[in-house]
């Protein structure tokens, strides 16, 4: 009879629970609308999750964005490092995006240390590749 050591049985569990807080992120699941739009109770972006994962849907279209997921610590910093902005800041957010597209929480304090940032008002924001940034506005019974 085989067994699996402890020590890797923990391991496994870790990847698991690591996986799992991803798919569940409660800081980026939801619906999102621009903070300031003609329509302000209808979601633009809707942010879910894959299971394993998060991805963005575009509710009009019912399209995914291509290649969604949860950015690694990497993908925030370079991301921050080609908006000009201090790169330490991005260890404190959390973003869920594709290539040219991404929605991103930072908190309060740490917005006040990104200039284009600080007069948002709003944890979240949503930014693509022409250098477009929205504050957005995280729909109520969305998580």
């Amino acid at each position: 009879m085989s067994r699996i050591p402890r020590r890797g049985l923990g391991l496994l569990g870790l990847l698991f629970l690591a996986t799992g807080v991803a798919a569940q992120d409660p800081l980026l699941i939801g619906a999102y609308a621009p903070l300031h739009s003609t329509r302000p109770d209808q979601a633009e972006w809707v942010v879910q999750s894959t299971g394993i994962d998060l991805s963005i849907v575009l509710p009009r279209t019912g399209e995914t964005i291509p290649g969604a997921h949860r950015w690694t610590a990497r993908e925030r910093a370079v991301f921050w490092q080609s908006m000009l902005w201090p790169i330490e800041v991005s260890k404190e957010v959390v973003c869920v995006g594709g290539v040219a597209k991404v929605i991103c929480r930072i908190g309060p304090e740490q917005r006040q240390k990104v200039p284009p940032l600080q007069e948002l008002g709003s944890d979240y924001f949503y930014a693509d590749d022409f250098g477009s940034i929205w504050p957005l506005k995280k729909l109520p019974d969305s998580r």
